[in-house]
């Protein structure tokens, strides 16, 4: 009877981003980074090792995501793990998920929420871009915690999220 948000497990962000999504009213909207690239550049040597395009065009509609970038002009902004569905919308959603078992013979138990996405973008189904500028952190790797921990110990975690935000 409500609005589902999904969230991705290894990324931990602002009140202010969630409340961001949830204000949004399309029936499916995700939240991608701007300012993406400034937490990449702390995490690894060459960004391009990890990210993924992301573009969407002057309506906010996400036109690609998730396929490796070959250079950073494929990335408009960065998808966070952070999806929102409306509740109105919820039932289309579900058919389209069981229905891609049998369209695209893939088991959708074991599908990327990124080629789920790309799979509701050519079905035609508008997905919006929740545009938000940091915010947020993501956590892949013992590596990362470090990262931050460091962040934190030398006062500088607060130019990449603010947890009372």
């Amino acid at each position: 009877d409500e609005d589902l948000i999904i969230s991705y497990g290894d990324i931990i962000y602002e009140t202010s981003v969630l409340n961001k999504l949830i204000s949004e009213e399309s029936d499916i909207s995700i939240v991608a980074d701007l300012d993406w690239e400034k937490l990449w550049r702390l995490r690894m040597e060459n960004p391009l090792n990890d990210a993924e395009t992301f573009k969407y065009n002057s309506n906010y509609d996400v036109v690609e995501i998730g396929n490796k970038a070959k250079s950073l002009s494929e990335i408009n902004a960065q998808y966070i793990g952070l999806i929102k569905i409306k509740k109105s919308f919820f039932k289309v959603f579900e058919r389209i998920y069981e229905d891609i078992n049998l369209e695209k013979n893939i088991d959708a138990n074991n599908i990327y929420m990124t080629s789920f996405i790309e799979y509701l973008i050519a079905k035609g189904i508008p997905v919006k871009a929740c545009l938000i500028n940091g915010g947020w952190i993501e956590i892949d790797s013992i590596s990362d915690l470090e990262i931050y921990n460091d962040l934190y110990i030398k006062n500088n975690l607060l130019d990449y999220v603010d947890f009372l935000k």
